[in-house]
């Protein structure tokens, strides 16, 4: 399925913060991304571009561009994403404080429900285990 650049654009800058937020990326975690990247119709190209303009930001600057674009989604695409940040979560199998935080402001952020985003993550198999 291939989404919107705003969708792909904030799925990628808000998934990597989340990866990089305990400053050790797993190789589970890179799995996820990689599924989640394949599932999204992001390809080879659209992700080096993506990684290529990731560098030398600012954790900031990232969750900026990040938000910016998951804010010009619709409210269905703003759930898919949130799903997949909450996957990305769990994809080590730990759930850190600081992962639920920064999941939680940005869902506040994007005014998206929690809730909702978790009844969807466990209708399509993710939860806690």
């Amino acid at each position: 399925m291939k989404n919107n650049s705003n969708f792909n654009t904030g799925l990628l800058f808000i998934t990597y913060l989340l990866m990089d937020s305990d400053q050790e990326i797993s190789e589970n975690e890179l799995n996820y991304l990689d599924s989640v990247r394949l599932e999204a119709g992001i390809d080879d190209d659209e992700f080096r571009v993506f990684y290529s303009s990731a560098i030398g930001k600012t954790e900031r600057e990232i969750y900026q561009v990040g938000m910016d674009a998951i804010n010009r989604c619709t409210d269905k695409e703003k759930i898919q994403i949130f799903v997949k940040l909450y996957g990305m979560a769990l994809a080590d199998q730990v759930l850190r404080v600081k992962e639920v935080r920064f999941i939680l402001y940005a869902t506040r952020m994007a005014d998206v429900n929690m809730e909702r985003v978790i009844e969807m993550a466990n209708e399509v198999g993710i939860a806690v285990s």
